[in-house]
């Protein structure tokens, strides 16, 4: 969505995914990744040009399975604070250094 508003920084881009992060950093074509689409190499130029970064998020911790997959009812209530937008960064910070486990 464009906000007529300057981007801060690099744009953090989470996933549950160790083997995607793998392929978007490395840059040499290997025979299973041959088959890649134009459109994933678009985002092999993003992360090496300092667009965007891909940061690992435990697959537990990951908010957004709300919104895509089906979740137990516990799972749905941890991630559901973020979800409508009643947990700020910062209470998710302290949680963490808690020990409480944050959320991606």
């Amino acid at each position: 969505m464009d906000l007529d508003e300057p981007e801060a920084g690099v744009t953090k881009m989470l996933t549950d995914n160790q083997a995607t992060i793998a392929i978007g950093n490395d840059h040499v074509t290997k025979p299973r990744t041959k088959h890649i689409r134009v459109r994933h190499h678009f985002v092999r130029e993003l992360i090496a040009d300092g667009t965007i970064v891909l940061q690992h998020c435990p697959g537990t911790q990951m908010v957004a399975d709300a919104l895509t997959k089906a979740l137990d009812k516990q799972t749905f209530e941890q991630h559901l604070p973020r979800l409508v937008g009643t947990s700020t960064a910062e209470t998710e910070q302290r949680k963490a250094l808690l020990g409480e486990g944050g959320l991606c």
